[in-house]
């Protein structure tokens, strides 16, 4: 869930960025940011995991269509973030 909220903030400011990974940043964060928390409340609801899953799903597109790179150490990754 953190992982898929880190993928889509990381791709919307790469320098690689474009129309489709901030569309799809723009969709994803609000649902990360509502759904996260709902679902580690309750396990159990799983339509809280579908929107956190989908939201994972976009993250992923994300990072292969704005070059981030695969580490996910800091330090590589500043490099791609646009200044």
């Amino acid at each position: 869930g953190f992982d898929a909220f880190t993928h889509l903030f990381e791709s919307y400011l790469a320098k690689k960025s474009n129309k489709l990974t901030e569309s799809f940043s723009e969709i994803g964060i609000p649902l990360v940011m509502k759904y996260l928390p709902k679902s580690l409340k309750n396990y159990k609801d799983l339509k809280t995991k579908e929107y956190v899953s989908y939201a994972a799903l976009l993250g992923g597109i994300n990072v292969a269509n704005a070059a981030i790179p695969a580490t996910e150490s800091g330090s590589a990754n500043r490099k791609n973030v646009v200044k």
